[in-house]
């Protein structure tokens, strides 16, 4: 970590983690799953019907990843919402600078 590529490398190593991580949070939500996902969604679920009952139409759900499946199948499943597109915004760019060459990094790519 005292490279002066340290931030990259801390990166590849978080993305690893990452990696898996839809498999591993569809266990916490559901009727046996993590009461703080499941009731926080229900919470912000109100919410959103409460806006869209006083008639505004543009409306922003901002919510961690773990939370953005079960939002989506109920908005989906129950609320009659329909999903038009799918937009990837880069988070971390990991790429070397040109002509730099990763000698140690020896893990594939996270797409």
């Amino acid at each position: 970590m005292r490279s002066p590529d340290s931030a990259r490398r801390y990166k590849l190593l978080l993305a690893r983690q990452f990696g898996d991580m839809d498999e591993q949070l569809q266990g916490l939500d559901g009727p046996h799953g993590s009461v703080l996902i499941s009731e926080r969604n229900k919470v912000a679920l109100k919410v959103l019907e409460r806006t869209i009952s006083q008639g505004k139409k543009t409306i922003g759900v901002f919510y961690g990843a773990g939370h953005m499946r079960g939002i989506e199948d109920v908005l989906v499943g129950k609320m009659g919402f329909k999903r038009t597109d799918v937009e990837w915004r880069t988070a971390w760019d990991m790429t070397l600078p040109k002509g730099e060459r990763d000698e140690k990094a020896k893990a594939p790519p996270v797409q």
